[in-house]
């Protein structure tokens, strides 16, 4: 039976980020959303380095 919740929690997650993906919308998902925010902050953005120019 909890296969079955998680699946069906699982699923509306991904419903809810297709959807606001679609509208182009960024934002935290429900619950999960504030604590992955503060957990992963402790981790660098590889998307975020400057390339020094060549010359």
């Amino acid at each position: 039976m909890i296969s079955a919740t998680m699946w069906i929690f699982v699923s509306i997650l991904w419903t809810y980020g297709i959807f606001s993906a679609i509208k182009g919308e960024t934002k935290p998902l429900p619950l999960l959303g504030e604590l992955f925010q503060k957990r992963l902050k402790i981790y660098p953005n590889p998307y975020e380095f400057s390339i020094a120019p060549f010359g």
